[in-house]
């Protein structure tokens, strides 16, 4: 079983949530899947940032500081793991940042989705019947991820060990 999955979903090819409820059964091209002891995704880190403004006090010498809750500024996620090279995995990463990071009206924030058991589960999205635990995302007309960046390091003398870092950005409703 694997312990992490980054997936994307296209309504131009029927693979949307309502053709394909659960993502592990997308087809394979389409996720990126985390299985020890190959491939592993392991570590998760969310910054989630607020657009709090602070105003000069109107009075002169002023003592105390006026803020303003402007709303939801950014949400980013981290996710940190290894993959072999002989794995289809490097191929998976390269091809996921090249693609169209969304689609016109139905993924208009994102076409990409997180599936991660043992992730933080204050993050649950839909996914009961594919993920009950932890964190989910799974993108629709209402909110996606996109990548930000994703890079990779070779580890060993071999190289065949590669880490590999990705920045997810989450848009569309809270």
């Amino acid at each position: 079983m694997a312990n992490a999955m980054i997936f994307y979903r296209l309504k131009s090819n029927n693979t949307d949530k309502a053709s394909v409820p659960n993502p592990s059964n997308l087809p394979a091209g389409q996720k990126l899947l985390f299985t020890p002891p190959g491939a592993l995704a392991r570590k998760i880190q969310d910054d989630y940032t607020n657009n709090i403004v602070r105003v000069s006090p109107t009075q002169p010498y002023g003592r105390h500081v006026n803020q303003n809750d402007e709303g939801f500024s950014g949400w980013i996620l981290h996710m940190e793991g290894d993959y072999y090279q002989a794995d289809a995995t490097a191929a998976k990463l390269h091809q996921f940042r090249k693609h169209a990071q969304g689609e016109d009206t139905y993924h208009p924030f994102g076409i990409f989705g997180v599936w991660y058991p043992n992730g933080p589960g204050y993050v649950q999205d839909d996914l009961s019947e594919g993920c009950p635990t932890g964190l989910s995302i799974d993108p629709d007309s209402t909110h996606g991820l996109m990548i930000v960046t994703a890079s990779g390091n070779s580890v060993g003398i071999t190289k065949e060990l590669v880490d590999f870092v990705m920045q997810l950005s989450y848009g569309g409703d809270i």
